[in-house]
């Protein structure tokens, strides 16, 4: 059968015309356009799974496709267990799509064929989504306006929190890829960039979170050391990186001084931090930071009666009523453990958390070996090691990665990535090998 090799991807032209128009509909529509996306997704994901079976030479056993498997694993294993120990909480078969569906980047990756003007097209695509529905929608300006007024806005995207990791995400990009949106369309274009930079850090403010805050303060202290361990003449060798810090701090302190919502909020909590620090969590209400203290207390309980193989995929939902000293009410409320990292120690045990944190590394130390390969633009992997960072904090007082949120958001970051990270065997599809 004649193919159509498409930057290395040998996949015959229907089907790849179909595969990556799914993936750019996907990228597009997944945030307010659901029913779009519901026919979109499973397109890509079916005709992904039988081109890499078919045309990817081995793909499907590659470092990233195991760590799907061992998701798999890791879940039957932690739905057999409960089945054991606690079958009156059990689930009555295992949903193996809890973990799975944390791996659409692998499909995404194989239809952007390993090339970086695909993945930017691609994340052009998610970020225009992200960007413009609220205002096509009609409830954008609505909700800009009540965040000057001191109102916490959500975009409709769940709630505040979930916006405000979205387009902080988005800021990350929107400052380390300046140089190369001047480089690429002239110095007009910071014009444009200026626009959707001050939507973006006002809507981070107006959604006043403060893990996404914090999580933006620590990227910044630690964007020179990113430049450093990256080199920073191969990263960009005319790009300003100071300059661009000092703008994005500039208009950051600007929002945050007319919006007058930033103090009030960094300060709103300082009674519970008071009795956290003085260790009465019997009298910490049941406030923001209380919430994910009393969450976390219960979490660890758990996971210390269920140390290595959890309590099964549900157990979120019911972590926090199986402590006799949660009130039922916050139990019913609050189904997750404002963490994920606590999540995956309670649902899968300590083999959970380590397959993902081993899935995180491989990540990181993959990009870091295709950046010295010449394979990852050298303001890509700052890009990457910046939202890692991010990524990794913001999970710290949320369970991102169980919402539908975390996961669009991992999958679309991760598949530039791995797309990148597998362009050596593109290559080697792509000659036939």
């Amino acid at each position: 059968m004649p193919t159509f090799l498409v930057k290395g991807t040998p996949t015959p032209a229907p089907l790849w015309l179909a595969g990556f128009i799914a993936t750019l509909v996907f990228a597009f529509s997944n945030i307010y356009f659901k029913k779009v996306s519901g026919i979109a997704e499973p397109l890509l994901a079916l005709l992904g799974f039988w081109c890499v079976f078919r045309y990817g030479s081995g793909l499907a056993r590659s470092v990233a496709f195991n760590f799907l498997w061992a998701a798999l694993a890791i879940q039957l294993l932690s739905w057999a267990g409960s089945q054991f120990s606690h079958p009156e909480l059990a689930e009555p078969y295992p949903k193996l799509d809890r973990l799975a569906r944390l791996f659409l980047f692998l499909l995404l990756a194989w239809w952007l064929g390993g090339q970086t003007r695909n993945v930017f097209i691609f994340w052009t695509v998610a970020a225009a989504g992200l960007l413009i529905s609220p205002w096509v929608l009609g409830f954008g300006h609505t909700e800009m306006l009540q965040g000057f007024k001191g109102s916490r806005i959500d975009l409709d995207i769940r709630n505040a929190q979930h916006p405000a990791l979205l387009y902080g995400s988005l800021l990350i990009g929107l400052v380390v890829f300046l140089p190369r949106i001047l480089k690429t369309f002239k110095p007009w274009s910071v014009l444009p960039w200026a626009l959707v930079f001050a939507l973006t850090v006002a809507v981070v403010v107006f959604t006043q979170t403060r893990a996404v805050w914090s999580g933006l303060v620590i990227v910044i202290i630690a964007a020179p050391v990113a430049l450093i361990l990256l080199n920073y003449r191969k990263v960009s060798r005319k790009s300003p990186i100071t300059l661009v810090l000092l703008i994005v701090a500039a208009l950051a302190a600007l929002t945050v001084t007319i919006s007058q919502v930033a103090p009030q909020r960094i300060f709103a909590e300082q009674s519970s931090v008071r009795l956290v620090l003085d260790g009465d969590f019997e009298n910490l209400p049941y406030s923001s930071i209380g919430t994910r203290i009393h969450s976390w207390r219960a979490g660890l309980e758990l996971a210390a009666q269920h140390p290595f193989i959890g309590w099964g995929g549900n157990a979120r939902e019911y972590a926090l009523a199986q402590v006799g000293w949660v009130p039922d009410e916050k139990a019913e409320r609050f189904q997750h453990l404002h963490n994920s990292y606590l999540e995956l120690l309670v649902q899968y045990g300590l083999i959970g958390l380590a397959w993902y944190l081993l899935l995180l590394g491989w990540l990181a130390k993959s990009t870091l070996s295709a950046w010295k390969k010449g394979n990852i633009p050298g303001d890509v992997a700052l890009f990457f090691a910046l939202f890692l960072v991010f990524w990794s904090w913001a999970n710290l007082f949320e369970s991102y990665l169980g919402f539908w949120t975390g996961e669009l958001l991992i999958n679309l970051v991760c598949a530039g990535m791995v797309t990148l990270i597998w362009k050596d065997r593109f290559r080697k599809l792509e000659a036939g090998q």
